[in-house]
């Protein structure tokens, strides 16, 4: 199937030895073409093959992404170029070779981003921030039988405490309220760090499939979101010989400490490049990265029994982002634009 849409887009077929399957709820893979080029193809839902193709009537100065070759609208297949050598930046993180320098790019990316000039939703309906769907509001009622009998007992136990904390839940509710309020820009909205690829020490940024004209405090507190989930994952990492029992109050402190200066440099990049008029966008980032946490802890706990301490820790973490934004804004520093601009 791979090949025949090659075929129609006017390329050759994939040499077999190149072929590799990539992970996700997508069916994706990448390989040579028997004429040296590289691709990477990707089937998409119809809506998402609909923002691919505005995406590329944007102009997007100061975001790299990968080139789009070719779209196959009966199939739903989306071929854009493989970026190869590419290393994320999650791998980056877990190698420790992710620093301030990076962070500033992938703020400046952000930025440009949300610079751009919008499209206009009602000439589209995929791009609508209405059909935005997380945080799920509905389900802080009641989550769906049809979920619920697959879902593992971590991830029951994490919506129980989720939808028995009143004070949270409305919390998420005001957050999605309080997005209908602001200017919607272009936005990712699906933003992670294994979303951009670093190539020849370019960050680019991949996998759209998901981008609508929303708030842009979503992007940024995703990314924060990353930042303090990997620091509270170090911090709870299992102690080896001779270390300190992992988890404690010192560790969580020195880890969500040696964050602060990569998340202040992707402050400092975003600012750098965008200057909105929009004084509740610390605030309402610093709210979706309390969203985030939660929304990486029902990733994480996907087949497992129960919750352990390490998502107790997190899910406070995340509970105070979302009833105190201003306290977290100030621990990641991101409180002010005026003092990002100085």
């Amino acid at each position: 199937m791979v090949d025949a849409c090659l075929a129609k887009l006017g390329m050759s077929a994939l040499v077999p030895e190149s072929v590799a399957a990539h992970p996700g709820r997508h069916d994706k893979c990448s390989g040579m073409t028997s004429e040296g080029r590289g691709v990477f193809v990707k089937r998409e839902t119809v809506p998402g093959l609909a923002r691919v193709r505005a995406l590329e009537n944007l102009h997007l100065p100061g975001v790299h992404r990968p080139a789009l070759l070719g779209v196959d609208e009966e199939e739903r297949l989306v071929v854009h170029e493989l970026l190869a050598p590419a290393v994320s930046a999650d791998e980056l993180v877990r190698k420790g070779r992710f620093g301030p320098a990076s962070a500033r790019e992938v703020g400046e990316a952000i930025g440009a981003l949300h610079r751009a000039q919008p499209p206009e939703p009602k000439e589209d309906a995929s791009l609508d921030p209405e059909t935005l769907v997380l945080p799920p509001t509905e389900q802080l009622e009641a989550i769906p039988l049809s979920w619920y009998t697959g879902a593992s007992g971590a991830e029951i136990q994490l919506w129980r405490l989720l939808q028995r904390d009143a004070g949270l839940c409305d919390a998420v509710r005001a957050l999605r309220r309080r997005e209908r309020e602001v200017r919607c820009v272009p936005a990712h909205c699906d933003v992670r760090l294994d979303q951009f690829l670093f190539v020849d020490g370019a960050a680019y940024l991949v996998d759209w499939e998901e981008f609508r004209v929303a708030d842009a405090a979503r992007d940024i507190g995703a990314l924060l979101g990353e930042w303090l989930f990997e620091a509270m994952a170090t911090a709870y990492r299992p102690a080896r010989a001779g270390e300190r029992p992992a988890g404690g109050p010192a560790q969580v402190a020195a880890e969500l400490g040696s964050v602060q200066p990569v998340m202040t440099a992707f402050w400092l990049g975003y600012c750098s490049v965008r200057a909105p008029d929009d004084p509740g966008l610390p605030q309402r980032a610093a709210s979706f990265a309390g969203w985030h946490l939660l929304d990486r802890l029902l990733t994480h706990g996907a087949g497992m029994v129960r919750l352990g301490a390490f998502h107790h820790a997190v899910f406070g973490l995340a509970r105070t982002a979302l009833l105190a934004p201003a306290d977290l804004a100030r621990l990641t520093r991101t409180e002010r634009f005026d003092d990002a601009r100085g």
